[in-house]
């Protein structure tokens, strides 16, 4: 979960969030520029992007700020319409000493260099929505990635950081992953999917998804042995994948098509693994672990 105290105006500016924080929903969707030198930010050329990107939006500098107003995209309040809008903190130094980073370190499964790349990081800049948490989700993730991509190609960073599913994401990994391609990824970046050798016992794995949860979705766990790391990864973010696409639309007690055409059985739990959110627990048939 982003740190956000040490944001407070953006937090002051998006209203209280504890309880939703409590509960995995990211009333405040953000992510983590990180820079080897503290950047000049081109507010300019990132406006221009957007437009190209997202349509109709406008530019307010405000103090340490930059806020941009996706017009296009409008969140329905009492009071009426206002548009969604992607806040920009400028960036923040000494980011090692207070900023926690080895849970996704540890997580990042994608990246190889990912600890030696943020090791060489001396600045932090965070990309947060703000007014957003109403939208449906598909299209809150779908302009957030937009307006993501756009910033994160006109800034000179060297990792994106997705706190919010514990992940980091090498700054040319994020940009090939292009909103217009065809085989775009929605979920690169918003989705992770986690890996946990039993202490005592390296042949049994726990496996769950992270980042679900902070769009209002139930994340996935699965606990075997005897399966192959990857295909297990892979059938995880396939779920993943089919939720996204279709909303919470799998039962308690409904099955899904495992590894090699067996039917696993789902049931509603909490996370086995932190942080504790509603989940998926999946039986993988023959791969599941027995007692005794």
């Amino acid at each position: 979960m982003a740190n956000v105290d040490m944001y407070p105006d953006i937090m002051d500016a998006a209203g209280e969030q504890e309880d939703e924080l409590k509960h995995m929903f990211a009333r405040n969707f953000g992510v983590e520029l990180l820079f080897e030198q503290h950047p000049t930010i081109p507010s300019e050329r990132i406006l221009e992007r957007l437009r190209t990107e997202c349509g109709d939006v406008d530019m307010v500098n405000k103090d340490h700020l930059q806020l941009f107003f996706f017009r296009d995209y409008k969140v329905s309040f009492a009071e009426g319409e206002l548009p969604a809008q992607i806040a920009i903190m400028l960036p923040y130094d000494q980011v090692h000493e207070e900023r926690g980073f080895e849970a996704s370190l540890s997580q990042s499964w994608r990246w190889q260099e990912a600890h030696s790349t943020v090791d060489g990081c001396k600045t932090c800049m965070l990309v947060t929505d703000l007014m957003a948490a109403g939208m449906d989700y598909k299209l809150r993730m779908k302009l957030f990635q937009k307006a993501l991509h756009a910033i994160v190609e006109a800034c000179d960073c060297k990792a994106v950081h997705f706190r919010l599913s514990e992940q980091f994401i090498a700054r040319e990994d994020y940009l090939s992953n292009n909103p217009g391609a065809a085989d775009y990824d929605i979920l690169l970046g918003i989705l992770n999917v986690r890996l946990f050798r039993m202490e005592g016992a390296e042949s049994e794995i726990v496996m769950d998804t992270l980042g679900l949860a902070s769009i209002g979705l139930p994340d996935l766990q699965v606990q075997y042995k005897g399966a192959e790391v990857t295909e297990m990864a892979k059938r995880l973010y396939a779920y993943g994948d089919e939720l996204y696409a279709n909303g919470d639309v799998i039962p308690d007690g409904g099955t899904l098509e495992g590894l090699g055409g067996e039917r696993w059985t789902c049931s509603r739990d909490i996370a086995l693994m932190e942080p504790k959110r509603n989940v998926i627990d999946i039986v993988p048939g023959q791969y599941a672990i027995r007692e005794g």
